[in-house]
């Protein structure tokens, strides 16, 4: 079972929300919201948690209790945890819709009750988490065959390089905390300076397939 987050400025949204998905995703339900007053707070409850995914409310700021709104949450996520599986669930589509870019992602919670938009709800969001950690997978196997073929004595051809680098560029946007490797190494040392920095990331970046 995959473990979703819920963030929701309302507690009677959040205890409805709970009731709903509690039999089909190990809930992590924010509660207390002082725990997410700023966007970086809100990353770390998702990466201490080990969520799979995160559901929102659109108008986080209607009450005042937090300060961004869902596509704000939408944006920054997209920034600094890249393919990450967020869905906004709220009674303002509209609204959200015309902030968003990806209308896959905005649901309507006056819908959920049903029982055939919820199961199709859950299936999205089960089908989003799979491709993620397929994503991810499949960018970590690619780096590391470069990397051991890195370590012959035929080494890498020029393209086989920038495709190495390219890659490690990618596995930064998805995770930077879990890769030693910042953009802006990546982009001014060769590949190999950085080959042991490199190989630290491999272990770190497990956690995430």
């Amino acid at each position: 079972m995959y473990k979703l987050g819920y963030l929701d400025d309302d507690k009677g949204n959040r205890t409805s929300f709970a009731r709903q998905f509690e039999k089909d995703f190990d809930l992590h339900v924010v509660e207390d919201l002082n725990e997410v007053k700023s966007l970086e707070d809100l990353m770390d409850v998702v990466e201490n948690e080990s969520l799979d995914a995160l559901a929102i409310d659109f108008q986080l700021a209607a009450s005042g209790d937090i300060p961004y709104n869902g596509d704000e949450v939408v944006e920054y996520f997209n920034k600094h945890k890249k393919y990450f599986p967020v869905f906004m669930v709220t009674s303002f589509v509209s609204d959200a819709l015309n902030r968003m870019y990806d209308v896959y992602l905005v649901n309507d919670k006056e819908n959920v009750e049903n029982d055939e938009y919820r199961g199709q709800l859950i299936l999205n969001v089960n089908n989003s988490i799979v491709a993620y950690q397929r994503r991810v997978s499949a960018i970590q196997d690619k780096a590391m065959a470069l990397e051991e073929k890195q370590k012959t004595n035929d080494g890498l051809t020029f393209e086989e390089e920038q495709d190495l680098l390219n890659l490690h560029l990618e596995l930064n946007a998805i995770d930077p905390k879990a890769n030693p490797v910042s953009a802006e190494q990546l982009q001014t040392k060769s590949l190999k300076e950085l080959q042991e920095l490199v190989q630290n990331s491999r272990e770190l970046l497990k956690s995430l397939s």
